[in-house]
């Protein structure tokens, strides 16, 4: 099994920097969790400081878990993402994918080549270098079509609904993650 000791080194890219989420980004994580318009297709987060440190404080002493803080390559924070084992009923049930990818948010104002390589640099440490396994799911309520149509666009595969929760489940494979590769990471090089 894969275990964070949360000691992990900052992954660079391009034009961002992923490094782990700390107690001290509770509230700028809780500010992205209860933006209005962002967290509409959010599972709903109480406006409470204490309970996000409390929750930062929890993550810390998980091993199987890994919350990212985007940044630009000056140190400010643009958004979060993580990787974690999937509680999504309809991937358990079908034995699609023990982790997930998800609890991603960006801040308003970021590019789009910023918002392409924070999905680049997670799935990145999830393949490459934390190797949590050859695939992962997505789960998302399906009116979210922005993030829905971005994450086929980029190899994701439509697997089905999880009704108990009304969110669509996608599946990433490493052989995805491989053929979007080059195209993501050209994309990229243009700058």
């Amino acid at each position: 099994m894969v275990r964070n000791a949360h000691n992990f080194a900052k992954i660079q890219g391009i034009t961002i920097v992923l490094r782990e989420a700390e107690v001290r980004d509770s509230a700028f994580i809780l500010q992205l969790r209860t933006d209005e318009k962002k967290s509409r297709f959010l599972h709903k987060q109480e406006n409470d400081l204490q309970k996000q440190i409390k929750y930062m404080e929890n993550y810390k002493q998980k091993l199987n878990e890994w919350y990212f803080v985007i940044e630009d390559k000056e140190g400010n924070p643009l958004g979060v993402n993580s990787i974690y084992p999937t509680y999504n009923a309809f991937a358990l049930r079908n034995n699609l994918a023990f982790y997930e990818i998800g609890r991603w948010i960006m801040r308003d104002g970021v590019s789009f080549l910023q918002v392409l390589e924070s999905d680049f640099l997670t799935k990145r440490a999830f393949y490459e270098i934390f190797k949590c396994d050859d695939r992962h799911v997505f789960t998302l309520y399906p009116q979210n079509r922005e993030v829905l149509n971005f994450h086929l666009k980029f190899g994701a595969k439509r697997v089905g609904m999880c009704e108990e929760e009304g969110l669509e489940v996608l599946l990433f494979t490493k052989e995805s993650y491989e053929e979007s590769k080059g195209v993501v990471l050209s994309l990229l090089n243009r700058l």
